[in-house]
């Protein structure tokens, strides 16, 4: 099992609250694209103060999707969408967000 899925797994477990098992169940026994889907539904729209640091935003980030595990891809102001998990470089810039997505989930996900 990868570490992704032990993060997931593991900050489930920690929400009090609500009734994970089911969830947790579906993570342990997916295939590999089945967990990408599942991590991907993790995505939520939320504002750039939810980032730990915000020197490491691009100057034209307007929101984040942010993930399970603190993973986020920026939302930027031209309507496209961009992964740096560093913070600087390129990273990946596209306006179709499953894309991006992809591209992330492959690099966290190693």
């Amino acid at each position: 099992m990868s570490n992704l899925r032990h993060t997931l797994i593991l900050e489930l477990k920690l929400q009090t609250g609500t009734d994970n098992k089911k969830i947790i169940q579906k993570i342990q026994q997916s295939s590999d694209g089945e967990f990408m889907n599942t991590f991907i539904d993790t995505g939520r729209i939320t504002k750039i103060q939810e980032v730990g640091d915000l020197t490491l935003l691009h100057e034209f980030t307007t929101d984040v999707i942010l993930y399970s595990g603190g993973h986020y891809i920026e939302m930027l102001k031209n309507g496209k969408f961009l992964y740096r998990p560093s913070g600087r470089g390129q990273g990946k810039r596209s306006l179709s967000l499953p894309l991006v997505e992809n591209y992330m989930f492959k690099k966290i996900n190693k």
